[in-house]
């Protein structure tokens, strides 16, 4: 029977879904008897969903084949519609018949035969119909016949079909047939997938479709025993550049508004610290980062190695603060889009086609650079074109580097721009003049997604597992945490509620170069309407609890979860919270022997457009009365504080009142806390620089000592001041638990600097 009139209408679907792994992997697609749409890899995986999410209702799952026989053997797959039996054909002639998870479980492989002068080598695709159970089969050459499992023109001998529009045999992934109604699914290597009829495959409608929920690739030297697609560096981009234009027209963090306070109040604010000793001195290393320098940086400090970031750069060093030799060509040194450049990249470095290239996926009724979107200040119209807000951590339990970063393309949701214009538009995107324009005819195209990547090993120029998200997320400030086999993603940033909360991947998955890694999500209706919750820093707690903080006016609260015993299920999470006498926009938050500690700023004192704020420390115990069960404590005995200093240090003139801005914290094994942040005038006796500082708070003390400058601006400064820092870091080495490692911004004339600096108790 021939099908080829039998078309189906889809409505159009935009796609920012957790999808399968990526099309260059795929190596059968099979649409079964309830049109549940079945995925097969050559990782040896298999999944289940919808003709645009491949794994909608199950996630990746082993399967087995003939003995002999792998993966790549496979040249089509198909599904019968009479009995849900699972038909592979090979390349050595042989076809077999069996489950999704067995594929010779009913017959073992038997012969087929093909028209005359084709070979298994020139099949595209085959499909089964539903109401008849004749194969149809399409060939390289622009023909396909119809026939039996054995014999693939029975019925009908070769004939022609057409493909989409500017398409060829070559782009093709997969085809098959919709057991429902005999309709024809073709999915294509660009992101898109049409329907049609056996002889003309797309006859009605196309849509895209993400074949993944994670993209891979492999960055770093040869590796002959992973299954990674070749490698490309561009030129290194790194400039020592002023303040952070890749978050131009992006909202500030939120800051309490007050006014001024009393001459009283202000007396009585604590300074640094009525404790006199000094603070432990920083001791060498101290260096300025090479990745230039802006306001959010970052470093990652493990045994015998250091990363440095920014938002847009990234740099590897040793632990002496001396750049590492670039090995095996891989460079030490080089800006975020050259990092994660393969997943932007049109070819390979061989010039193949780059099946990881996100800008395939992102569901647009269009290519991203069509002309009929308009030209923005990217060059590539809608195309995902920078990666930007780059962070980097190291887990001392897994022995790994871990380096996240945000990408975008230069159209925006407007209520990102709500505090600062009023453009009474869904949209804003930046056009070819740098200039900020409101649309409402692209609302549904805004697209951000997160990539991160994990190194192979402790040494960075060994390569990394790279992967990238498929499901849109437009919230900012991408932020992570490690604990245990809990690799957690979540945002700083709660400019959306559509999308997770929180994406926890498997470590063991990630740090293996599993194309499928597992993971689960946690969003708004998981954590009872809380759109955002950030992931504490977690010490060797593998374990333990892995914990979401979410702050709210005066209210925490305190979400955790167990290792997961299914890596693809979320745990339950627990909820406890705690409630303080006054609100804390908090920053970094650690949790470690039991306690959780959140650090952050308290707003002062108004100056015409200057806020001055003082560090704020909040550490609440949690007990665990069950195993179901957390409780935060607000007892004093137990652990619990709640204290501010800052004002100005007690080597400062008097009347000085300066602002301490942005605070890290990081506890060691002694419970021994640092806190770093800059410094900055507001109403200075005497001219004064900006500065990088630390304060250090030894365990057995009751009280932190002074700060301590660790780097000083170039220029002075006399008058009040509004600085933009939008974090810093502090963390601490876990070769020994004890020594701290931060990163700094330091102004520089308008811009920042970056200094590295280490203290050893």
């Amino acid at each position: 029977m021939n099908i080829r009139n039998r078309l189906l209408l889809l409505p159009f679907l935009l796609l920012s879904h957790n999808l399968a792994a990526a099309s260059e992997k795929i190596v059968g697609i099979g649409i079964a008897k309830n049109d549940h749409v079945y995925v097969w890899f050559a990782d040896g995986k298999v999944t289940s969903g919808t003709t645009s999410n491949f794994e909608k209702y199950r996630h990746a799952y082993s399967y087995s084949l003939p003995p002999g026989k792998t993966p790549n053997d496979i040249v089509a797959i198909s599904i019968a519609g009479s009995n849900n039996h699972v038909y592979a054909w090979y390349k050595d002639g042989y076809v077999s018949s069996g489950t999704s998870d067995d594929l010779d479980k009913y017959r073992a492989p038997y012969k087929f035969t093909l028209p005359v002068k084709k070979t298994a080598k020139n099949i595209v695709g085959i499909g089964i119909a539903g109401s008849d159970d004749h194969v149809y089969a399409w060939y390289d050459d622009g023909k396909w016949s119809s026939g039996t499992t054995d014999d693939l023109d029975n019925y009908v001998g070769l004939s022609s079909y057409n493909l989409l529009s500017g398409q060829t045999a070559a782009d093709l992934v997969e085809i098959d047939i919709a057991k429902s109604n005999d309709r024809v699914y073709v999915w294509y290597r660009n992101g898109i997938v049409s329907t049609g009829s056996s002889n003309d495959l797309s006859h009605h409608r196309s849509y895209g479709y993400v074949p993944s929920q994670v993209l891979y690739r492999w960055w770093g030297p040869a590796a002959p025993n992973l299954k990674a697609g070749p490698v490309s560096f561009s030129e290194m981009v790194v400039s020592d550049k002023g303040p952070d234009i890749l978050t131009q027209g992006a909202t500030a963090e939120p800051h309490s508004t007050i006014s001024n306070r009393t001459e009283l109040e202000l007396k009585n604010e604590p300074i640094d610290s009525a404790n006199l000793s000094q603070s432990p001195n920083w001791s060498e290393p101290r260096f300025t980062s090479d990745t230039g320098g802006s306001r959010d940086p970052m470093v990652a400090v493990g045994n015998q190695y250091l990363i440095t970031s920014d938002t847009s750069s990234i740099a590897f060093y040793d632990k002496q603060g001396k750049p590492l030799p670039a090995e095996n060509g891989i460079p030490t040194r080089m800006s975020s889009n050259a990092f994660f450049e393969g997943f932007l990249a049109e070819t390979n470095a061989d010039g193949s086609f780059n099946e990881s290239n996100i800008n395939h996926y992102l569901g647009f009724p269009k290519p991203c650079d069509s002309p009929d979107y308009p030209q923005t200040s990217s060059g590539k119209r809608f195309c995902i074109d920078s990666f930007y807000d780059t962070r980097v951590s190291f887990d001392a339990t897994s022995k790994r580097f871990f380096i996240i970063s945000n990408s975008r393309h230069p159209l925006w949701a407007a209520a990102k721009y709500e505090a600062e214009d009023s453009y009474g538009t869904c949209g804003v995107y930046t056009n070819s003049s740098g200039v900020n324009v409101g649309t409402d005819d692209y609302c549904d195209l805004v697209r951000r997604y997160i990539a991160f990547a994990v190194s192979k090993t402790e040494d960075p120029r060994d390569g990394f597992h790279q992967y990238m998200i498929t499901e849109s997320n437009n919230r900012d400030f991408p932020w992570m945490s490690v604990n245990g086999n809990a690799f957690i993603i979540a945002n700083k940033g709660s400019e959306s509620i559509v999308g997770p909360v929180a994406s926890v991947f498997s470590v063991n998955g990630v740090k293996s170069g599993d194309q499928h890694p597992p993971y689960f999500r946690y969003y708004v209706q998981d954590l009872g309407g809380v759109s955002l919750a950030i992931p504490p820093v977690h010490y060797r707690n593998a374990a333990g609890l892995s914990f979401l903080l979410a702050g709210s006016d005066t209210h925490i609260d305190i979400f955790a979860f167990r290792q997961a015993t299914d890596p693809w299920t979320g745990p339950t999470l627990l909820k406890t919270s705690a409630n303080l006498s006054e609100r804390i926009d908090f920053y970094n938050a650690v949790y470690r022997s039991g306690l959780l500690y959140l650090v952050g700023n308290k707003a002062e004192e108004n100056a015409g457009a200057a806020t001055r704020y003082s560090v704020r420390l909040v550490r609440v115990p949690i007990e665990q009365p069950s195993a179901s069960s957390i409780k935060a404590s607000t007892s004093a005995s137990k652990g619990f504080l709640d204290v501010r200093f800052g004002k100005r240090n007690y080597a400062d003139p008097q009347d000085s009142r300066i602002s301490y801005e942005k605070p890290a914290l990081a506890v060691n094994k002694r419970g021994d806390m640092l806190f770093a942040y800059g410094r900055y005038p507001f109403s200075p006796a005497d001219l004064l620089k900006p500065q990088a500082r630390f304060t250090y708070w030894f365990g057995n003390e009751a009280k932190q000592r002074p700060s301590h400058l660790l780097q000083e601006g170039s220029a002075f400064n006399s008058v009040t001041i509004v600085s933009a820092l939008d974090y810093t870091t502090a963390v601490v080495d876990p070769s020994d638990d004890l020594t701290f490692w931060m990163a700094v911004p330091y102004s520089v004339g308008t811009g920042y600097k970056t200094v590295i600096g280490k203290v050893i108790p």
